[in-house]
Protein backbone atom coordinates (compact mmCIF):
# COMPACT_ATOMS: atom_id res chain seq x y z
CA UNK A 1 0.00 0.00 0.00
CA UNK A 2 0.86 3.78 -1.00
CA UNK A 3 1.66 5.90 1.94
CA UNK A 4 2.78 9.36 2.75
CA UNK A 5 6.55 9.32 3.60
CA UNK A 6 7.25 11.74 6.75
CA UNK A 7 10.34 13.75 4.21
CA UNK A 8 9.69 16.40 1.71
CA UNK A 9 7.48 15.40 -0.74
CA UNK A 10 9.84 16.88 -3.28
CA UNK A 11 12.80 18.38 -3.53
CA UNK A 12 13.05 21.56 -5.65
CA UNK A 13 15.81 23.35 -7.22
CA UNK A 14 16.17 26.99 -6.31
CA UNK A 15 18.07 30.16 -6.48
CA UNK A 16 19.92 28.72 -3.17
CA UNK A 17 20.20 25.40 -3.43
CA UNK A 18 17.35 22.37 -3.07
CA UNK A 19 14.00 23.48 -1.52
CA UNK A 20 12.12 21.11 0.35
CA UNK A 21 8.52 20.62 -0.37
CA UNK A 22 6.40 18.84 2.13
CA UNK A 23 2.61 17.81 2.35
CA UNK A 24 0.66 18.36 5.81
CA UNK A 25 -2.87 16.07 5.30
CA UNK A 26 -6.02 16.74 7.99
CA UNK A 27 -9.09 15.45 7.55
CA UNK A 28 -12.42 17.04 7.76
CA UNK A 29 -11.83 17.15 11.54
CA UNK A 30 -8.86 18.90 11.61
CA UNK A 31 -6.64 16.32 13.18
CA UNK A 32 -3.26 15.92 11.15
CA UNK A 33 -3.21 12.48 9.05
CA UNK A 34 0.39 12.61 8.65
CA UNK A 35 1.91 13.42 12.03
CA UNK A 36 5.67 12.29 11.59
CA UNK A 37 5.44 14.50 8.68
CA UNK A 38 4.05 17.23 10.73
CA UNK A 39 7.20 16.60 13.83
CA UNK A 40 9.80 16.38 11.06
CA UNK A 41 9.19 20.11 9.69
CA UNK A 42 8.98 21.28 13.22
CA UNK A 43 12.15 19.86 13.87
CA UNK A 44 13.78 21.23 10.85
CA UNK A 45 12.43 24.85 11.63
CA UNK A 46 13.11 25.07 14.92
CA UNK A 47 16.95 23.88 13.90
CA UNK A 48 16.76 27.30 12.67
CA UNK A 49 18.21 25.55 9.33
CA UNK A 50 15.44 27.96 7.26
CA UNK A 51 14.39 31.91 7.24
CA UNK A 52 11.42 31.45 5.54
CA UNK A 53 8.41 28.80 5.63
CA UNK A 54 5.73 29.37 3.76
CA UNK A 55 2.50 27.67 3.94
CA UNK A 56 0.19 27.05 1.30
CA UNK A 57 -3.91 26.06 1.36
CA UNK A 58 -5.59 24.78 -1.24
CA UNK A 59 -9.85 25.76 -1.87
CA UNK A 60 -13.01 23.85 -2.57
CA UNK A 61 -13.01 21.00 -5.10
CA UNK A 62 -9.27 19.59 -4.90
CA UNK A 63 -8.70 15.98 -4.46
CA UNK A 64 -4.46 15.21 -4.05
CA UNK A 65 -3.45 14.88 -7.45
CA UNK A 66 -5.32 18.61 -8.08
CA UNK A 67 -3.69 20.14 -4.75
CA UNK A 68 -0.30 19.17 -5.45
CA UNK A 69 -0.47 19.61 -9.11
CA UNK A 70 -1.70 23.18 -8.46
CA UNK A 71 1.08 23.94 -5.89
CA UNK A 72 3.69 22.68 -8.07
CA UNK A 73 2.43 25.01 -10.68
CA UNK A 74 2.65 27.88 -8.52
CA UNK A 75 5.66 26.91 -6.75
CA UNK A 76 7.61 26.33 -9.99
CA UNK A 77 6.23 29.47 -11.20
CA UNK A 78 7.20 32.17 -8.30
CA UNK A 79 11.31 29.81 -8.43
CA UNK A 80 10.79 30.63 -12.12
CA UNK A 81 10.81 34.38 -11.47
CA UNK A 82 12.40 34.41 -8.60
CA UNK A 83 15.52 33.45 -10.46
CA UNK A 84 14.89 36.06 -13.65
CA UNK A 85 13.87 38.52 -11.31
CA UNK A 86 16.90 37.90 -8.65
CA UNK A 87 15.92 40.23 -5.66
CA UNK A 88 19.36 41.57 -5.22
CA UNK A 89 19.59 40.20 -1.20
CA UNK A 90 20.75 37.29 -0.36
CA UNK A 91 18.52 33.90 -1.12
CA UNK A 92 15.97 33.07 1.58
CA UNK A 93 16.58 28.99 2.97
CA UNK A 94 12.93 28.44 2.65
CA UNK A 95 10.90 25.63 3.61
CA UNK A 96 7.69 24.76 1.61
CA UNK A 97 4.49 23.62 3.12
CA UNK A 98 1.47 22.52 1.36
CA UNK A 99 -1.89 21.69 3.35
CA UNK A 100 -3.98 18.85 2.13
CA UNK A 101 -7.63 18.55 3.78
CA UNK A 102 -10.55 16.81 2.21
CA UNK A 103 -12.12 19.46 0.15
CA UNK A 104 -13.81 17.19 -2.92
CA UNK A 105 -17.32 15.82 -1.72
CA UNK A 106 -16.88 12.36 -2.43
CA UNK A 107 -18.96 9.23 -1.35
CA UNK A 108 -17.45 6.89 1.85
CA UNK A 109 -19.99 4.53 1.27
CA UNK A 110 -23.49 3.94 -0.79
CA UNK A 111 -26.28 5.74 -0.36
CA UNK A 112 -29.73 5.50 -1.78
CA UNK A 113 -29.77 5.92 -5.18
CA UNK A 114 -31.86 8.88 -7.61
CA UNK A 115 -34.52 7.04 -9.22
CA UNK A 116 -33.06 8.01 -12.53
CA UNK A 117 -33.54 7.26 -16.20
CA UNK A 118 -30.91 9.49 -16.91
CA UNK A 119 -28.40 8.78 -20.22
CA UNK A 120 -25.09 8.18 -20.03
CA UNK A 121 -24.21 11.45 -20.80
CA UNK A 122 -25.23 12.68 -17.56
CA UNK A 123 -23.89 10.36 -15.26
CA UNK A 124 -21.11 12.40 -14.10
CA UNK A 125 -23.79 15.52 -13.39
CA UNK A 126 -25.78 12.70 -11.17
CA UNK A 127 -22.39 11.14 -9.43
CA UNK A 128 -21.94 14.93 -8.40
CA UNK A 129 -24.82 15.22 -6.87
CA UNK A 130 -24.73 12.02 -5.23
CA UNK A 131 -21.46 12.84 -3.71
CA UNK A 132 -23.12 16.10 -2.43
CA UNK A 133 -26.11 14.19 -1.12
CA UNK A 134 -23.64 11.61 0.90
CA UNK A 135 -21.40 14.29 2.07
CA UNK A 136 -23.89 16.03 3.80
CA UNK A 137 -25.55 13.17 5.14
CA UNK A 138 -22.16 12.04 6.86
CA UNK A 139 -22.31 15.68 8.72
CA UNK A 140 -26.40 14.80 10.60
CA UNK A 141 -26.97 12.32 12.80
CA UNK A 142 -29.02 9.40 11.53
CA UNK A 143 -32.29 10.11 11.83
CA UNK A 144 -31.87 13.77 10.85
CA UNK A 145 -29.79 12.00 7.94
CA UNK A 146 -32.34 9.59 7.18
CA UNK A 147 -34.96 12.52 6.88
CA UNK A 148 -32.46 14.24 4.52
CA UNK A 149 -32.52 11.79 1.72
CA UNK A 150 -35.67 11.45 1.33
CA UNK A 151 -36.55 15.24 1.32
CA UNK A 152 -33.77 15.07 -1.25
CA UNK A 153 -34.80 12.34 -3.58
CA UNK A 154 -38.07 14.52 -3.88
CA UNK A 155 -38.97 16.21 -6.99
CA UNK A 156 -39.55 19.48 -5.59
CA UNK A 157 -40.52 20.80 -2.01
CA UNK A 158 -42.83 22.85 -0.62
CA UNK A 159 -42.43 25.48 1.81
CA UNK A 160 -42.23 23.14 5.36
CA UNK A 161 -40.12 20.86 3.73
CA UNK A 162 -37.94 23.12 2.37
CA UNK A 163 -37.81 24.98 6.04
CA UNK A 164 -37.50 21.38 7.67
CA UNK A 165 -34.22 21.39 4.76
CA UNK A 166 -33.27 24.32 6.08
CA UNK A 167 -33.00 23.78 9.63
CA UNK A 168 -31.21 20.84 9.62
CA UNK A 169 -28.33 22.95 8.19
CA UNK A 170 -28.44 26.11 10.03
CA UNK A 171 -25.84 25.08 12.17
CA UNK A 172 -22.77 25.92 9.20
CA UNK A 173 -24.21 29.11 8.37
CA UNK A 174 -22.89 29.73 12.03
CA UNK A 175 -19.21 30.92 11.39
CA UNK A 176 -20.39 32.83 7.81
CA UNK A 177 -22.60 35.06 10.68
CA UNK A 178 -19.60 35.43 12.64
CA UNK A 179 -17.71 36.16 9.75
CA UNK A 180 -19.81 39.27 9.07
CA UNK A 181 -19.99 40.61 12.62
CA UNK A 182 -23.70 39.06 13.07
CA UNK A 183 -24.58 37.77 16.41
CA UNK A 184 -28.41 36.55 16.12
CA UNK A 185 -28.58 33.19 14.87
CA UNK A 186 -30.49 32.59 11.41
CA UNK A 187 -33.82 31.39 11.66
CA UNK A 188 -35.01 29.47 8.90
CA UNK A 189 -37.70 31.41 8.05
CA UNK A 190 -34.95 34.05 6.69
CA UNK A 191 -33.29 31.39 4.69
CA UNK A 192 -36.43 30.27 3.12
CA UNK A 193 -37.42 33.48 1.75
CA UNK A 194 -33.91 33.88 0.43
CA UNK A 195 -34.52 30.81 -1.20
CA UNK A 196 -37.95 32.30 -2.64
CA UNK A 197 -36.62 35.23 -4.49
CA UNK A 198 -33.46 32.77 -6.20
CA UNK A 199 -35.14 31.56 -9.61
CA UNK A 200 -32.28 28.29 -9.29
CA UNK A 201 -33.72 27.40 -6.30
CA UNK A 202 -37.37 28.09 -7.15
CA UNK A 203 -39.07 25.44 -9.10
CA UNK A 204 -41.57 26.19 -11.84
CA UNK A 205 -45.02 26.30 -10.51
CA UNK A 206 -47.19 23.39 -9.75
CA UNK A 207 -49.75 22.05 -12.02
CA UNK A 208 -52.02 21.76 -9.53
CA UNK A 209 -55.77 20.77 -10.41
CA UNK A 210 -56.56 24.20 -11.69
CA UNK A 211 -53.70 24.12 -13.92
CA UNK A 212 -50.40 25.66 -14.29
CA UNK A 213 -51.95 29.28 -14.51
CA UNK A 214 -53.91 28.47 -10.95
CA UNK A 215 -50.82 27.44 -9.43
CA UNK A 216 -49.01 30.32 -10.42
CA UNK A 217 -51.76 32.46 -8.95
CA UNK A 218 -51.69 30.59 -5.59
CA UNK A 219 -47.90 30.83 -5.85
CA UNK A 220 -47.85 34.54 -6.49
CA UNK A 221 -50.31 34.95 -3.48
CA UNK A 222 -47.35 33.13 -1.42
CA UNK A 223 -50.05 30.42 -0.91
CA UNK A 224 -48.11 27.87 -3.13
CA UNK A 225 -44.15 27.76 -4.04
CA UNK A 226 -41.77 25.12 -4.50
CA UNK A 227 -38.16 24.63 -4.15
CA UNK A 228 -35.80 22.27 -6.19
CA UNK A 229 -34.11 20.13 -3.57
CA UNK A 230 -31.20 19.59 -5.97
CA UNK A 231 -30.43 23.47 -5.59
CA UNK A 232 -30.56 23.61 -1.65
CA UNK A 233 -28.16 20.55 -1.52
CA UNK A 234 -25.91 22.71 -3.57
CA UNK A 235 -25.84 25.61 -1.38
CA UNK A 236 -26.01 23.25 1.45
CA UNK A 237 -22.70 21.64 0.19
CA UNK A 238 -21.06 25.41 -0.33
CA UNK A 239 -21.75 25.77 3.73
CA UNK A 240 -20.52 22.58 4.55
CA UNK A 241 -17.22 22.86 2.85
CA UNK A 242 -16.66 26.42 4.11
CA UNK A 243 -17.59 25.55 7.31
CA UNK A 244 -15.29 22.47 6.96
CA UNK A 245 -12.19 25.06 6.06
CA UNK A 246 -12.90 26.99 9.02
CA UNK A 247 -12.04 23.54 11.23
CA UNK A 248 -9.16 22.76 9.21
CA UNK A 249 -7.63 26.33 10.35
CA UNK A 250 -8.70 26.93 13.91
CA UNK A 251 -8.30 22.70 14.53
CA UNK A 252 -5.21 22.00 12.38
CA UNK A 253 -2.97 24.89 11.25
CA UNK A 254 -3.38 26.99 13.93
CA UNK A 255 -1.58 24.25 16.32
CA UNK A 256 1.15 23.75 13.50
CA UNK A 257 1.56 27.93 13.58
CA UNK A 258 2.37 28.28 17.33
CA UNK A 259 4.96 24.54 16.69
CA UNK A 260 6.48 26.98 14.40
CA UNK A 261 6.84 30.01 16.09
CA UNK A 262 10.43 30.18 16.52
CA UNK A 263 12.74 33.68 16.68
CA UNK A 264 14.26 34.84 13.24
CA UNK A 265 11.88 32.53 11.11
CA UNK A 266 9.57 34.35 9.46
CA UNK A 267 6.29 32.06 8.45
CA UNK A 268 4.05 33.39 5.08
CA UNK A 269 0.23 31.57 4.54
CA UNK A 270 -0.92 31.42 0.95
CA UNK A 271 -4.66 30.56 0.57
CA UNK A 272 -6.81 30.43 -2.77
CA UNK A 273 -10.43 30.21 -2.58
CA UNK A 274 -11.63 28.77 0.60
CA UNK A 275 -8.27 28.18 1.34
CA UNK A 276 -8.29 31.68 2.19
CA UNK A 277 -10.50 30.49 5.24
CA UNK A 278 -8.22 27.83 6.27
CA UNK A 279 -5.27 30.44 6.62
CA UNK A 280 -7.49 32.98 8.15
CA UNK A 281 -9.03 30.67 10.53
CA UNK A 282 -5.81 28.81 11.74
CA UNK A 283 -4.07 32.85 12.01
CA UNK A 284 -6.79 33.94 14.27
CA UNK A 285 -8.40 30.40 16.26
CA UNK A 286 -9.12 31.79 19.35
CA UNK A 287 -6.51 31.22 22.52
CA UNK A 288 -3.58 31.47 20.46
CA UNK A 289 -1.42 34.08 19.97
CA UNK A 290 0.50 33.51 16.98
CA UNK A 291 1.69 36.38 14.40
CA UNK A 292 3.10 35.60 10.34
CA UNK A 293 5.66 37.92 8.24
CA UNK A 294 3.01 37.96 5.43
CA UNK A 295 -0.54 36.53 4.35
CA UNK A 296 -1.50 36.52 0.83
CA UNK A 297 -5.34 35.68 -0.55
CA UNK A 298 -5.99 34.68 -3.48
CA UNK A 299 -9.69 34.79 -4.90
CA UNK A 300 -10.89 34.29 -1.10
CA UNK A 301 -14.36 33.23 -0.41
CA UNK A 302 -14.88 34.43 2.67
CA UNK A 303 -16.97 37.70 2.83
CA UNK A 304 -15.96 40.90 2.09
CA UNK A 305 -16.37 42.55 4.93
CA UNK A 306 -14.31 39.96 7.40
CA UNK A 307 -11.33 42.76 8.20
CA UNK A 308 -14.03 45.39 9.04
CA UNK A 309 -13.74 46.90 12.62
CA UNK A 310 -16.42 47.40 13.22
CA UNK A 311 -18.71 45.85 10.31
CA UNK A 312 -20.94 49.13 9.07
CA UNK A 313 -23.76 49.77 10.56
CA UNK A 314 -22.80 47.88 13.62
CA UNK A 315 -20.70 47.95 16.22
CA UNK A 316 -19.34 44.55 16.02
CA UNK A 317 -15.74 43.32 14.51
CA UNK A 318 -15.50 40.77 11.15
CA UNK A 319 -14.98 37.50 11.53
CA UNK A 320 -11.18 38.05 11.05
CA UNK A 321 -10.82 41.63 12.05
CA UNK A 322 -8.00 40.47 14.32
CA UNK A 323 -5.89 39.26 11.85
CA UNK A 324 -4.33 42.15 10.16
CA UNK A 325 -2.92 42.83 13.76
CA UNK A 326 -1.19 39.38 13.80
CA UNK A 327 0.84 40.25 10.18
CA UNK A 328 3.51 42.43 10.16
CA UNK A 329 3.15 43.41 6.42
CA UNK A 330 0.49 44.34 4.75
CA UNK A 331 -2.32 41.61 3.86
CA UNK A 332 -2.47 41.46 0.09
CA UNK A 333 -5.89 39.76 -0.76
CA UNK A 334 -7.63 39.40 -4.94
CA UNK A 335 -9.95 39.77 -6.58
CA UNK A 336 -11.74 39.68 -10.19
CA UNK A 337 -14.43 40.62 -12.33
CA UNK A 338 -14.00 37.65 -14.16
CA UNK A 339 -14.17 35.41 -11.28
CA UNK A 340 -18.04 34.18 -12.10
CA UNK A 341 -18.57 31.72 -9.02
CA UNK A 342 -17.18 35.06 -6.41
CA UNK A 343 -19.00 37.00 -8.65
CA UNK A 344 -22.33 35.41 -9.17
CA UNK A 345 -22.91 32.76 -7.15
CA UNK A 346 -21.44 32.44 -4.02
CA UNK A 347 -23.33 35.55 -2.33
CA UNK A 348 -26.61 33.22 -3.66
CA UNK A 349 -25.83 30.28 -2.07
CA UNK A 350 -25.02 32.33 1.78
CA UNK A 351 -27.60 35.28 1.73
CA UNK A 352 -30.81 35.46 4.14
CA UNK A 353 -33.99 36.73 3.71
CA UNK A 354 -32.61 40.26 5.23
CA UNK A 355 -30.35 40.62 2.38
CA UNK A 356 -33.04 39.98 -0.69
CA UNK A 357 -33.89 44.13 -0.47
CA UNK A 358 -29.95 44.92 -0.95
CA UNK A 359 -29.38 42.18 -4.19
CA UNK A 360 -32.82 43.85 -5.81
CA UNK A 361 -30.96 47.71 -5.48
CA UNK A 362 -27.38 47.27 -5.71
CA UNK A 363 -25.47 47.25 -8.98
CA UNK A 364 -22.30 45.33 -9.39
CA UNK A 365 -20.50 49.28 -10.13
CA UNK A 366 -22.28 50.28 -7.43
CA UNK A 367 -19.68 47.47 -4.59
CA UNK A 368 -21.04 44.41 -3.35
CA UNK A 369 -24.30 43.24 -3.60
CA UNK A 370 -24.88 42.03 0.01
CA UNK A 371 -23.04 40.73 3.54
CA UNK A 372 -21.96 37.57 2.27
CA UNK A 373 -20.38 38.71 -0.94
CA UNK A 374 -17.31 37.05 -1.46
CA UNK A 375 -13.90 38.90 -0.88
CA UNK A 376 -12.09 37.64 -3.70
CA UNK A 377 -15.26 38.89 -5.91
CA UNK A 378 -15.49 42.39 -4.78
CA UNK A 379 -12.51 42.98 -3.00
CA UNK A 380 -12.18 44.22 1.01
CA UNK A 381 -14.81 46.40 2.82
CA UNK A 382 -15.05 49.28 4.50
CA UNK A 383 -12.12 51.63 2.65
CA UNK A 384 -10.28 53.67 4.74
CA UNK A 385 -6.69 54.55 5.94
CA UNK A 386 -6.98 50.51 7.71
CA UNK A 387 -8.03 48.61 4.17
CA UNK A 388 -7.23 50.07 0.30
CA UNK A 389 -8.04 48.57 -2.77
CA UNK A 390 -5.03 49.25 -5.61
CA UNK A 391 -4.46 47.94 -9.61
CA UNK A 392 -2.40 44.81 -10.24
CA UNK A 393 1.03 45.34 -10.18
CA UNK A 394 3.14 43.60 -13.49
CA UNK A 395 6.32 41.68 -12.16
CA UNK A 396 9.08 44.65 -11.38
CA UNK A 397 6.53 46.99 -10.69
CA UNK A 398 6.58 46.90 -6.77
CA UNK A 399 3.84 47.10 -4.75
CA UNK A 400 4.03 49.96 -1.55
CA UNK A 401 4.38 47.60 1.54
CA UNK A 402 6.45 50.57 4.03
CA UNK A 403 4.85 52.14 7.19
CA UNK A 404 3.06 54.35 5.01
CA UNK A 405 0.94 51.05 3.68
CA UNK A 406 -2.40 50.09 5.01
CA UNK A 407 -3.20 46.83 6.45
CA UNK A 408 -4.83 45.22 4.34
CA UNK A 409 -4.66 45.81 0.44
CA UNK A 410 -7.11 44.70 -1.90
CA UNK A 411 -5.82 43.96 -5.40
CA UNK A 412 -7.76 44.50 -8.42
CA UNK A 413 -6.48 41.21 -10.55
CA UNK A 414 -9.46 41.54 -12.98
CA UNK A 415 -6.72 42.19 -15.46
CA UNK A 416 -4.26 38.84 -14.63
CA UNK A 417 -6.97 36.54 -12.90
CA UNK A 418 -9.31 34.95 -15.37
CA UNK A 419 -10.85 32.66 -13.82
CA UNK A 420 -11.41 31.39 -9.97
CA UNK A 421 -9.06 28.75 -10.57
CA UNK A 422 -6.53 30.85 -12.84
CA UNK A 423 -4.71 32.55 -9.75
CA UNK A 424 -0.51 30.99 -10.91
CA UNK A 425 0.36 33.96 -12.88
CA UNK A 426 3.07 36.36 -13.41
CA UNK A 427 1.22 38.65 -11.30
CA UNK A 428 0.26 36.51 -8.57
CA UNK A 429 4.37 35.31 -8.27
CA UNK A 430 5.31 38.47 -7.97
CA UNK A 431 3.42 39.21 -4.84
CA UNK A 432 4.41 36.29 -3.18
CA UNK A 433 7.84 37.83 -3.91
CA UNK A 434 7.78 41.10 -2.70
CA UNK A 435 6.42 39.33 0.44
CA UNK A 436 8.84 36.84 1.25
CA UNK A 437 11.69 39.61 -0.04
CA UNK A 438 10.64 42.82 1.48
CA UNK A 439 12.87 44.67 4.11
Amino acid sequence: MERLLSGPYRLLDGPGGKIPWYIVPFDKAGRCTGPRTAAEVTARVRSREFTDVVIFSHGWNNDWVQATDRYGDFIQGYLGQVMERPPGKAPKRALLIGLFWPSKLLAESVRPAFETTAPAGEDETVAAERDEVAELGDWLADDAATRFYELAQQEYLLDDEAREMAELFLPLLAADDTEVGETTPTHPDDVLAAWATDPDVRADPMAGPGGPEQATQLEGAGLLRRFDPREIVRAASVWLMKDRAGVVGTRGLAPLLEELAVPDVRVHLVGHSFGAKVVLSGLCAPGTSSTVRSVLLLQPAVSHLCFASPVPETTRPGGYAAAPERVELPILSTFSRRDEPLTQWFHHALRRGQDVGEMETLREEEGPPNRYAALGGFGPRPLGDRIRLTEVNDPGVPYRLGADAPQVYGIDASRTIHGHGAISTPSTWWMLSQLIHAD
